[in-house]
């Protein structure tokens, strides 16, 4: 008789046994594919939580960034870096400066926060062919553009013998484009002349930045840089920007031309932080609720393996014991030792494959049909977790019934025939 034909018939010979085996072994599987489908809804489920906060943080950050970009847009330049010794208040003739290569070095350094930066040298001056007070400004226009091709420089520069007028002087002097004219010994052509901005713009006079060294004879120097603080990196840049500049440019200080404007992106950068905050508390609770079940689950799950294989060796240890008389008449016709074992092992190996599959059906449907409805059945029905728990089962039954059927092999057939006949 084949080995598993034999086996069949002990099978289906003993139904209770192999029922109460079967159970066992559904109970180990069913508990191990329990805890990893529970894993994968909770972490499907919290991730969906996760995302839907990711993109409320997303949200409240471009709100954020897109008012204060109106505000920046509306105020122009809202950074002013000076000589540290500089008041104000100082008279325009005590104007203190700083060296010109202080624009290129905070140009180079391309800090996040800043967009524009603008270097100039300012001085109030009498024109004498005018009698008249002007402003005279020379700057070389944006000295560093953080977005260059999409941004537009803030200050156009002006080329050399040329000239931009303030609305007043323009208008009140009646200057045209190509119109020459003479300032403090020097003849400077109108480039064109500058909309209204206000009363001390209007009464500027725009030069490049070379030439108004020498006509003031500072040469290298410059009174300070114009720039724009960029908030695209957060709230915190306005608050942090003073702190990098000086640390950059010794012998400086950066004034805020508007300290309404900090107000309010502190204002506006709470509800992104809060929704931050939110996110993170989310993170952290998701992380130590699964930390919690892993633990559990890892507990769990080989106190039912033991005790699953403990039944499992008990009930073949039982039957091996009510089975000595047919052992050995099977050892009488023939059957090796080795056959006899692998009969056993073959068994309870069944009942480990048969179990481990009933255990990760019961679970599938536990956990999709009564805990998971809305989750996808690709989460549940996958080639991967099945074959380990089959695997697995047949290891743990083999491992359960190694022993018994050790035993059942090493049954003598004459003392057992002899035993019973007696």
């Amino acid at each position: 008789m084949k080995l598993g034909t034999l086996m069949v018939r002990e099978l289906l010979h003993r139904k209770v046994n192999a029922l109460a085996g079967i159970l066992a072994m559904a109970a180990a599987a069913g508990a191990c594919a329990g805890v990893v489908l529970l894993l994968r809804v909770f972490d499907a489920q919290t991730e969906r939580l996760l995302a839907s906060r990711r993109t409320a943080s997303a949200k409240a950050w471009a709100i954020f960034q897109d008012e204060m970009r109106k505000d920046m847009l509306r105020l122009g330049f809202n950074l002013m870096i000076l000589n540290r010794e500089q008041n104000l208040s100082t008279p325009d003739e005590q104007t203190k400066t700083m060296p010109e290569e202080y624009g290129a070095k905070l140009a180079a350094a391309k800090l996040a926060e800043i967009n524009h930066i603008v270097p100039f040298l300012q001085r109030k001056l009498w024109w004498p062919e005018k009698s008249r007070w002007i402003t005279l400004v020379g700057t070389t226009g944006d000295a560093y553009i953080k977005a260059f091709g999409k941004q537009t420089p803030m200050v156009q520069a002006v080329a050399p013998g040329k000239a931009v007028p303030g609305y007043a002087i323009h208008k009140g002097l009646g200057l045209v484009p190509g119109q020459k004219i003479a300032l403090g010994g020097w003849t400077f052509e109108v480039a064109r002349g500058l909309e209204q901005r206000g009363f001390e713009e209007d009464e500027m006079i725009y030069i490049d930045l070379r030439t108004a060294q020498d006509m003031l004879k500072l040469p290298g120097k410059i009174n300070g840089i114009l720039a724009v603080n960029c908030v695209c990196v957060g709230p915190e840049a306005l608050l942090t920007i003073r702190k990098r500049v000086e640390a950059l440019l010794p012998g400086t200080r950066v004034i805020e031309h508007n300290s309404k404007l900090v107000t309010r992106a502190e204002v506006r950068g709470k509800a992104a932080k809060e929704a931050d905050a939110e996110l993170a508390r989310q993170e952290r609770l998701r992380t130590e609720l699964r930390a919690g079940r892993v633990t559990a689950g890892t507990t769990l799950i080989p106190l039912v393996a033991l005790a699953a294989a403990f039944v499992l060796g008990v009930l073949t240890w039982e039957n091996v014991g009510r089975r000595r008389l047919e052992i050995g008449i099977l050892r009488a016709l023939g059957f090796t030792a080795r056959r006899i074992q692998a009969l056993f092992l073959a068994k309870a190996m069944a009942i480990g494959l048969v179990g481990a599959a009933a255990g990760y059906g019961a679970a599938v449907v536990a956990v999709k049909l009564w805990l998971a409805t809305g989750e996808p059945w690709e989460m549940f029905v996958e080639p991967l977790l099945p074959a380990l728990l089959l695997g697995g089962s047949l290891v743990l039954a083999a491992a359960a019934s190694w022993i018994p059927a050790q035993l059942a092999a090493g049954v003598d057939p004459a003392m057992v025939l002899l035993q019973e006949g007696g």
